[in-house]
């Protein structure tokens, strides 16, 4: 889930919750025994297209009887924030449409922060 959630380095609250939004970073079953802690990309009906922020293709699909927990909060080097911050949505929308991009965009931040 880079650069949002770094797994070196950042901690995930999740909660079980039954409204799951756009945007919403979730933990999910794909497939039988694969769990993904993805954002959500697309909501039809009942279906969710997730996809990390770190992918630069890829999908899972799932449905959102599949979702495990929504996660709350971020808590990382000297910082804590919250998923559902109006901030940290932009942020995300933002990435999402830099997708075309992002592969130079990861490598800097590789690069930076020596992941």
């Amino acid at each position: 889930m880079l650069p949002f959630i770094s797994g070196e380095r950042d901690s995930v609250v999740l909660a079980k919750t039954d409204n799951i939004k756009l945007y919403d970073i979730v933990l999910a079953v794909v497939n039988e025994n694969q769990y993904v802690l993805h954002r959500v990309i697309k909501i039809m009906g009942n279906k969710l297209i997730l996809m990390g922020d770190g992918n630069l293709k890829g999908c899972e699909i799932c449905t959102i009887e599949n979702v495990i927990a929504t996660a709350i909060e971020v808590i990382g080097d000297n910082r804590r924030y919250s998923c559902r911050d109006n901030k940290y949505i932009r942020r995300a929308k933002i990435w999402k449409a830099l997708l075309p991009i992002r592969k130079y965009l990861l490598a800097i931040y590789k690069i930076i922060y020596k992941i």
